[in-house]
């Protein structure tokens, strides 16, 4: 048996337990993308995002 077939067997004896690692890391990256885009947009950094409301 390879390494291969030994991983994927896992996977799929383990559908639900790996399904739910998945998501929860694809939705703990999308958090951290989504913050760090509002973190590092340059709009944001200057104080100023066209559309907002006046000072």
């Amino acid at each position: 048996m390879t390494f291969l077939q030994f991983a994927y067997k896992n996977v799929t004896r383990n559908k639900r337990a790996y399904l739910a690692f998945f998501l929860s890391s694809a939705f703990s990256v999308l958090i951290f993308f989504t913050f760090a885009m509002f973190l590092f947009h340059p709009a944001l950094k200057e104080g100023y995002i066209k559309g907002g409301l006046p000072e």
